[in-house]
């Protein structure tokens, strides 16, 4: 049957290590237009009984400083924490015409869209010929990001995005106010 429940008042609050997160939300956010970062908690069984959370962040840095904060309660309300991959122009604001220039193309290649699963995704992405500046494991698949030098127009990263997931086979999540999972 296992240890007895520690009441939750009495559990010890993890010890986060948000390793190179920092730095990958710097990466994206830093040298755009001025804008703010939207980020969802979405809950993984996609239950729609519960509502959407969401909040706006004027940097990254102002992101960062709460993700500690706000990693415990999205697990414990079994939430994942998703972010927008394009800067947006104001709270409040999350469609393609809200969407600012920004420094990424990517794609997600979830593993069930390939017979043979993560072997198989991970195969194909290896063979590409332009490898990501980042590759994020989320559990289900990749996320895939490709870091410009300089901020980029969001048709632009949006066609490089579509692009890029039909030649790697990935789901079609290049839509410019697209929110993937940190």
């Amino acid at each position: 049957s296992g240890p007895p429940a520690v009441p939750p008042e009495a559990a010890p609050a993890p010890v986060l290590d948000l390793g190179e997160t920092p730095a990958f939300l710097r990466a994206f956010f830093e040298h755009v237009p001025p804008g703010v970062i939207e980020v969802r908690l979405i809950r993984d069984d996609k239950n729609k009984a519960f509502p959407l959370l969401r909040r706006w962040y004027p940097s990254a840095d102002a992101f960062i400083e709460v993700l500690p904060r706000m990693l415990p309660i999205a697990m414990k309300q079994g939430r994942g924490v998703f972010f927008g991959v394009l800067p947006r122009t104001a709270h409040g604001k999350s469609k393609g015409v809200d969407t600012l220039p920004g420094m990424v193309a990517w794609t997600d290649m979830d593993f069930k869209l390939y017979a043979g699963g993560e072997q198989e995704a991970r195969r194909l992405l290896a063979e590409f010929p332009l490898p990501p500046t980042v590759v994020n494991r989320t559990g289900h698949g990749l996320h895939l990001y490709w870091f410009m030098k300089e901020p980029t127009d969001v048709a632009v990263l949006v066609d490089l995005s579509k692009r890029l997931a039909a030649k790697l086979g990935g789901d079609r999540v290049s839509d410019a106010p697209r929110v993937l999972r940190l």
